[in-house]
């Protein structure tokens, strides 16, 4: 696959500008490893995403996916960067999306945002829920 970037470690990286248009095809699919108030409020659009939050991953979550690529998305790129060694140990088609939701929403790709649901915080290590809006009935 072109624009592939292996770093030092061995781990490979796309970054968004390239991964969004295999993920709105549906040539890759997303797997979403942030906490659950992140997706909650902040989504990458693509046409299929599998979330899984980095602390309740397993194997058998994405064992159904292991013929596509697998394109793993967080925050900053840092708990993707924790999980891509095991999934390719486990043969499994995988890179990891540069810098996450951060360089993702900074370079303009098409994102969901929730506007049910706000968050607070001056960084990532101090986001919290701040209000749900109430829908109306």
């Amino acid at each position: 696959m072109k624009n592939i970037v292996t770093v030092q470690d061995g781990t490979e990286y796309i970054y968004p500008k390239d991964a969004s248009p295999l993920l709105s095809n549906g040539e890759a699919i997303l797997l979403d490893i942030r906490t659950e108030y992140e997706f909650s409020y902040k989504r990458f659009e693509a046409k299929e995403t599998v979330f899984i939050p980095f602390e309740e991953f397993t194997i058998e979550h994405i064992e159904q996916y292991k013929e596509r690529l697998i394109i793993i998305a967080d925050s900053f790129g840092l708990e993707s960067k924790k999980l891509f060694p095991l999934l390719k140990k486990n043969n499994f088609n995988v890179v990891c999306l540069a810098c996450g939701m951060h360089d993702w929403e900074r370079d303009g790709m098409p994102i969901i945002v929730s506007k049910d649901f706000q968050l607070s915080g001056s960084c990532r290590c101090q986001l919290k829920p701040k209000r749900m809006v109430p829908k109306n009935k």
